[in-house]
């Protein structure tokens, strides 16, 4: 395999890790006892925990070469001489590493291929009718698994809220900016004299004829393109909290007016941050010296997403486009957040959560206030939970009015209460105003409008009745704020624009406008817009399968992996865990939580690099000990002294480890997969849940009760591919930047006996620059002719939807990423007889007023998929619809259920894919495309997680794609604690190495 460690270009951030290598292979000579077996030679002890710290504790010089300024991630463009002497220098490591293994095994006489084969256990040695601790697991057959077809018709008991936003005439910024700015000028700029009015036209002539990718007209241009989405979506938050509340009866629901003062208020902040009256240094504030600008912060896109009860867009269903009619479509899901716990915070609700960031008291929340980022934070909460919250009313006072809430006025409050103090320059006198907002909240009883508030629109959600379909006509536009009004700054530039327009594209956001469809004098450029919601409805039928499903364990055996906390080892209540795993055999590291609290980012970087390194070279070189690899599993399992909601940074470390390894070694076709246990609880279900999730990427094998629906194909396979960045500046080309591409193949197989078999094959990832990763990227390439050979001839190809939430203003070409011609004509070319089906999916939400019971619904009949996305292109066809029929979370939690939605693309990839082929597969009512539908959804219950009410996985795809794949899980900081280090695009180089 080809090293990927190169200079692709100047602009990126160079590294290099030669003296930190060297340092560890001297560690690791010094280091006693780095290997130890058990005193009953069951037990292999690593300690590599050591060697981790003794690295952290040195001072080494930053692997970043220059200034790390604006360096988003540095992993693999090394200097030369890190490029020729890197794959020697971690042969150095695995050669140290193994000489201190052999040595450790031989003081025991022990010789080291048998030692570790009886380390290697049969399955039926975890096979148990209770799941325990030690790994055991019943491993029963499931029966009576059913899926439903459901139909999409009114009325039905489960509804989905779709959003719609169309953009009319979208040519209109490059037909009529040119004009709009030759009309400013005339109306606008106070000349003296004929000769600066021809002057100012040269100005404007000059910024037309510039076709400069990065000049002002074009920049003006990508900021509509790339931004305005963004703002409808804010705007449309407040539309839909509107359709909710126009169909709730006041009379019988006085709590709505928790309702209309939310709605009332997030429109008054709207119009305060908007106010053209008001210039940016209004609305800035400091604490201790670091300025925050709130109108730069409240015109971004998510600004509303901390409240407690917001509605949040969720579901990417489709982008049509229209060009005879200049026309973009966009069309989303629509839930609302409940006041719900934030994740990985403990807390019993998002406002408790984030009440609790004004007490600056607290010494996390200094720690928070210390990066400007929490800094951020914590002054976004006190304006707009002041904005939105406070009040003169006491919901249980004797003699309360609903309808007084309605009267106070937040604009005029807190620019008398709160922004002299927040512009001041004492520092205490803050601390103690945003306690007192706190105690203000307290005392008039927010919390319980909020309950109130979330009691009313569960009920409003609930209510069999189909709310009519809403829709409302708006602008979006650019402000004439964003226009130089001074022209001598003009002259000086040569330019019309502020100088804003060439910073950051965030910072303009304050200069975007979306307001009611009428002709405003203020706006320079306006193109109109249809927000729709529509209440959709989806009805049970009697068309229903039933199916079997079982673990294959034929000749598996299991190589058990241990990352345990040294404190385990001492409490009493944690010590019992072990020694539940003292009679099964395994490989143990210890990891020590206690020490890892006092690094500093500079130390943290050199543990997890030191520690990820060793860690996978140890677990991969041991496997490679082992006989009978393809019939391996190896179990890596972590014991956590906290739950999800606390982890320390520690343990997130070591569990984002364990999916990068367990990914390299699955790469290398040995089963691998990874679980955490929170120890200091005996919770049982979670025991039987997390063991089910461990397994979860077992062979499994499924029967349906009728042999007449098993389907027919005889071999399928599903690969997944995704990204991550590993090398990048935040201000260079995409194109030059290298990425790590990754993903997995999962094999669908017919046997004799009619049983569907489906086994993860293998993973794979590799780096490239992002030009040709969605060009020709050689692994994938590679992987799909390795099938080929072994007899797969239909393959379904899964990525992240192509969608570019863009307005295609821009001439930029309009990408399809890892659907793009050129990477699929790489896939299929001298391959006649391949079919590929290219798919990409999105999530979201409905709400069913009955309950779904353990059972899986379907929607694929094309004809009434057409209500959830109708491309009148015929480019993009949502073809397959999942729905889980479980709730997942706790009580309050468990109010609506998942979809996963599958869509294709046709009339894309003429003289590479036939149309005719994906028609025939996926669109077409036929026995192909039942057959791969079929096995679509066997994948997705072979991957559920959980012991009992056993239904589909949502997100099968989740280890590739998304916030909890592989890729984003790989990453932590550089010693800068600001740049990504891609820990899975390194120790895909360093698997190379070892190779």
């Amino acid at each position: 395999m080809v090293s990927s460690f190169r200079q692709a270009d100047d602009s990126l951030p160079r590294v290099d890790y030669g003296e930190m290598l060297d340092r560890i292979v001297e560690a690791i000579a010094n280091q006693p006892g780095l290997f130890r077996v058990s005193d009953d030679s069951e037990r292999l002890l690593v300690n590599v925990e050591a060697i981790a710290h003794r690295i952290a504790q040195q001072n080494l010089d930053d692997p970043i070469l220059g200034s790390d300024r604006g360096i988003r991630a540095a992993t693999l463009n090394s200097s030369p001489s890190c490029a020729a002497q890197f794959p020697d220098k971690i042969r150095n490591i695995r050669q140290a590493l193994l000489e201190q293994l052999q040595s450790s095994l031989r003081a025991k006489n022990l010789e080291t291929s048998a030692f570790l084969s009886s380390l290697v256990q049969d399955f039926s040695t975890f096979q148990n009718s209770q799941p325990s601790l030690d790994l055991s697991y019943p491993f029963t057959a499931y029966t009576g698994l059913q899926k439903e077809r459901l139909q999409i018709q009114s009325p039905g008991s489960i509804k989905f809220h779709k959003l719609t936003i169309t953009v009319d005439r979208t040519d209109t910024l490059n037909r009529n900016l040119p004009e709009e700015l030759r009309r400013y000028i005339q109306e606008h700029l106070d000349t003296e004299t004929d000769e600066q009015q021809a002057d100012l036209e040269d100005v404007l002539t000059d910024l037309i004829q510039d076709e400069h990718k990065d000049s002002d007209i074009n920049l003006i241009k990508r900021l509509m393109d790339t931004e305005v989405l963004g703002q409808l979506k804010k705007e449309a938050k407040i539309q839909y909290l509107e359709y909710l509340e126009q169909n709730i009866n006041a009379d019988r629901h006085p709590e709505v007016v928790y309702l209309q003062d939310l709605i009332r208020r997030l429109k008054a902040l709207n119009d305060y941050i908007a106010d053209p009256q008001r210039s940016d240094a209004d609305y800035e504030v400091t604490y201790q010296g670091t300025p925050v600008n709130f109108r730069q912060l409240f015109s971004r896109a998510e600004a509303f997403d901390i409240l407690p009860v917001i509605p949040i867009i969720e579901g990417y269903l489709g982008e049509t486009t229209d060009p005879r009619r200049n026309r973009r479509q966009f069309i989303f899901g629509l839930k609302l957040k409940l006041n719900g716990p934030v994740q990985n915070q403990g807390s019993a609700s998002a406002f408790d959560y984030y009440c609790s960031l004004l007490d600056l008291d607290r010494e996390e929340n200094q720690a928070v206030a210390r990066s400007p980022y929490g800094l951020q934070k914590i002054l976004k909460v006190a304006f707009l939970y002041f904005f939105v919250f406070a009040s003169d009313c006491d919901p249980e006072a004797e003699g309360y009015n609903h309808n007084n809430e309605l009267h106070y006025d937040p604009v005029s409050r807190f620019e008398a209460k709160i922004l002299p103090t927040l512009q001041g320059d004492n520092d205490e006198a803050k601390v103690s105003l945003l306690r007192g907002i706190r105690r203000g909240l307290d005392k008039l009883k927010a919390r319980e409008k909020v309950n109130r508030l979330v009691k009313l629109v569960k009920h409003t959600l609930t209510r069999e009745m189909v709310i009519p379909p809403s829709e409302h006509c708006i602008h979006v536009g650019v402000r004439k704020t964003l226009l130089e009004t001074d022209v001598d700054t003009i002259f000086g530039r040569q330019t019309l624009f502020r100088e804003a327009l060439k910073g950051n594209p965030k910072q303009c956001l304050q200069y975007l406008s979306v307001g009611e469809a009428t002709v405003n004098p203020e706006i320079l450029c306006q193109l109109p817009v249809s927000i729709k919601i529509e209440d959709i409805r989806y009805s049970e039928t009697s068309d229903r399968q039933t199916f079997s499903m079982s673990y294959k364990l034929d000749h598996l055996q299991s190589f058990p992996v241990l990352l345990m906390p040294k404190q385990g080892l001492t409490d009493k209540v944690h010590k019992k865990h072990y020694e539940t795993l003292q009679r099964r055999k395994l490989v143990l590291f210890h990891i020590d939580t206690a020490q890892n609290e006092q690094l500093d980012d500079q130390q943290a970087f050199l543990y997890r690099f030191t520690f990820s390194l060793l860690f996978y070279i140890v677990v991969q070189q041991l496997a490679r000990y082992l006989p009978n690899r393809k019939n391996l599993f190896i179990p890596i399992v972590r014991f956590h002294l906290t739950n999800k909601n606390n982890s320390s940074a520690l343990e997130e470390f070591i569990l984002n480890l364990s999916v990068t390894v367990s990914h390299l070694l699955n790469e290398e076709e040995i089963l691998a997969n990874f679980q955490g246990f929170d120890i200091t609880s005996n919770n049982i279900h979670k025991t039987r849940n997390g063991l089910s999730s461990l397994y979860s990427r077992l062979p499994k094998v499924f029967s349906f009760d009728q042999l007449e629906e098993t389907p027919q194909l005889e071999k399928l396979a599903i690969i997944v591919v995704s990204s991550r960045e590993s090398d990048a500046h935040y201000q260079t080309d995409k194109d030059r930047h290298l990425s790590n591409l990754m993903g997995e193949v999962v094999s669908v197989t017919r046997r004799e006996d009619a049983r569907i078999e489906i086994n993860c094959l293998s993973t794979f990832s590799d780096s490239y620059l992002r030009s040709e990763m969605f060009n020709t990227p050689l692994v994938l390439r590679d992987k799909i002719v390795e099938l080929y050979q072994r007899g797969y001839r239909h393959f379904v190809y899964i990525a992240k939807a192509p969608y570019t939430s863009s307005l295609n203003i821009t001439a930029e070409e309009d990408r399809l990423f890892f659907m793009s011609r050129s990477l699929i004509r790489c896939l299929v070319e001298n391959n006649p007889d391949i079919k590929i089906y290219p798919m990409f999916f999105d999530k979201y939400y409905v709400r069913s007023s009955m309950s779904l019971k353990p059972k899986s619904l379907y929607v694929q009949d094309i004809r009434e998929l057409t209500q959830l996305v109708d491309d009148p292109s015929q480019q993009s066809v949502v073809f397959f619809n999942l729905f889980n029929g479980l709730k997942v979370g706790k009580k309050d939690e468990r109010f609506y259920n998942g979809v996963i939605s599958y869509a294709t693309l046709l009339n894309t990839y003429k003289g590479i894919l036939d149309n005719e082929v994906i028609y025939q597969g996926l669109l077409h009512e036929g026995d192909l495309k039942h057959d791969i539908l079929q096995y679509l959804t066997l994948f997705h219950f072979s991957r559920y997680e959980a012991m009992s009410k056993i239904s589909l996985k949502l997100d099968p795809y989740q280890n590739i794609i998304g916030d909890y794949s592989v890729g984003k899980l790989s990453l932590f900081k550089h010693m800068n604690g600001k740049s990504d280090f891609n820990s899975l695009a390194f120790l895909t180089e360093v698997k190379k190495a070892l190779i």
